[in-house]
């Protein structure tokens, strides 16, 4: 057939312009999760992988919580006055940090950030100070938990990150810090 045998056709239902709106809704959501996917990717160096545990970045492995959001363990971040361990970064009762790096975050904008964490101090918190690029942005709470391994809760805030290369580092304040097991980022 050439393209004259297509000039008769009739629809056989109007375009339903409600679907349609639906549908743009829709793809505009995916569209969202696949670049805020491609972001993590490419902020933590990532190098995408034909095996079935996903992609890795340079320092480990980035798992998917749910659409648009991202887990980076904390045991592969940079690690300063703790024991690195499988399973999470432990304090051991003495001050440091956690530093986990992002290289290449596309937008500018306000990102969801929880860290995964476990303390069995039920006298005081152990907070820590969060730095965006070297610059103190806020107070984490880190309250107790019940266990140093068993019983994981996360600690929330919401922050300004830049577009570009950033850093996003927990420092202890003086009462050590609790066991942490991720960042979990969202935008």
């Amino acid at each position: 057939m050439d393209f004259a045998d297509y000039s008769n056709v009739v629809l056989s239902k109007p375009l339903n312009y409600k679907s349609l709106a639906h549908k743009l809704r829709l793809m505009s959501k995916l569209v969202k999760v696949f670049v805020i996917t491609m972001i993590v990717i490419f902020a933590t160096g990532c190098k995408l992988t034909d095996d079935a545990k996903g992609p890795k970045s340079d320092n480990g492995e980035i798992a998917t919580v749910a659409p648009g959001q991202f887990k980076l363990l904390a045991n592969n971040a940079d690690v300063v006055g703790a024991l690195k361990t499988a399973q999470h970064v432990d304090f051991k009762g003495r001050e440091g940090s956690v530093t986990w790096k992002l290289k290449n975050v596309g937008e500018t904008g306000h990102y969801d950030l929880r860290f995964l964490y476990a303390l069995n101090d039920p006298k005081k918190q152990r907070n820590m100070d969060l730095y965006i690029n070297d610059e103190i942005v806020t107070l984490v709470r880190f309250s107790n938990t019940g266990s140093w391994h068993y019983k994981w809760e996360k600690a929330q805030v919401i922050v300004k990150v830049n577009s570009g290369i950033n850093t996003i580092k927990l420092v202890s304040k003086g009462n050590s810090a609790p066991n942490l097991k991720a960042l979990i980022i969202s935008g």
